[in-house]
């Protein structure tokens, strides 16, 4: 009587669906945990110029390769605790890809020029601004 209370009728349990379960399950978890723990995008100084390295999700959803900028054009960096406000973000994203207050990937482009983001949730973000360069500024998340 037990049995069938565990186990709905026409159900059998064996050793070759346990172990085909298992194996699923396996690689299902170990498929979410490489998902789910993208590396952030970091700025890095290497020679003469700085580099905004993108991990492969971040390039495929910013659509965009790697930033870089001349170490001389660097005007400022500051650091914002809210990067979702208006002061912030300026224009409109194009292109990349963006969830408000989740995420915000790629180029955001306004009437004087482009920005580039990679902002994740409601962290505090930093804005490096350059006075040349592709972008006029990129703005991204602190880790």
């Amino acid at each position: 009587m037990r049995a069938n209370l565990a186990y709905p009728q026409g159900y059998i349990k064996s050793s070759a669906t346990d172990s085909l379960s298992t194996a699923f399950r396996r690689k299902t978890i170990t498929y979410l945990q490489f998902v789910t723990l993208p590396r952030m995008a970091r700025v890095e100084l290497t020679g003469e110029k700085y580099i905004l390295r993108l991990s492969p999700w971040e390039r495929f959803f910013a659509l965009h390769k790697n930033p870089e900028a001349p170490k001389s054009a660097l005007d400022s960096v500051t650091q914002v605790v809210d990067p979702w406000t208006r002061k912030t973000i300026r224009g409109f994203r194009a292109p990349g890809a963006a969830i408000p207050y989740v995420l915000l990937l790629g180029t955001m482009r306004f009437r004087g020029g482009k920005d580039f983001t990679a902002i994740y949730r409601r962290k505090p973000a930093d804005v490096y601004t350059f006075t040349s360069g592709e972008f006029k500024r990129w703005i991204v998340s602190a880790k």
